[in-house]
Order: C-alpha cells, then structure tokens, then sequence
C-alpha cells in the first residue's frame, strides 16, 4: 500500500492482519518503491493488481519488471481523471 503517510493508510490494520507475514508492504511518499521491497515476497507467476496515478503505476511496473514479474502478471488501474471526465466537469 502507498500513501501520503500511515495516518491516511485505508484498511491498513485489516490488509495486514489477513495477509501472511511479509506480504504486506506499507509505502509513504518519503519511501519511494524499489527492487528490495520485493524481495522475498513474489513467487514465480505471482499476479499483482496496482491503482495509483501515472506516476506511481510507471514506478511500479519498473520496480516490478527489475524483480522478474512478468508484464502479463501486471495489472495497472490509474485513478487520476480522464481528459473527457475534466472536459465534462467543467464544462460550463
């Protein structure tokens, strides 16, 4: 999980209590993702899910390739507004 800081970590207690330990990785913006964060934590065909804006999902499947995860295991969601969803918003 990625956050601005721990305080604002949604179901931060709950994701690390049903997930085995080790597999829960806690990220804040003064903790930037890298390659020693996985370590360990994927197995061979591991699929990881990621939402985040661009900027965050590019650092991730960076960081993801460099650990081996195939880029067919990634599956990226970007939460940041389309163009046409601004377009609309503020169309007026």
């Amino acid at each position: 999980q990625c956050v601005q800081s721990q305080d604002r970590a949604a179901f931060a207690d709950q994701l690390q209590n049903m997930l085995p330990k080790g597999q829960y990785v806690m990220l804040t913006k003064d903790t930037p993702i890298s390659k020693n964060h996985l370590e360990g934590k994927l197995q061979q065909g591991t699929h990881v899910y990621v939402s985040g804006s661009e900027t965050f999902l590019d650092a991730v499947e960076n960081v993801l390739a460099q650990a081996g995860v195939q880029r067919s295991n990634i599956h990226i969601k970007s939460i940041e507004p389309t163009v046409g969803l601004l377009k609309h918003l503020f169309k007026k």
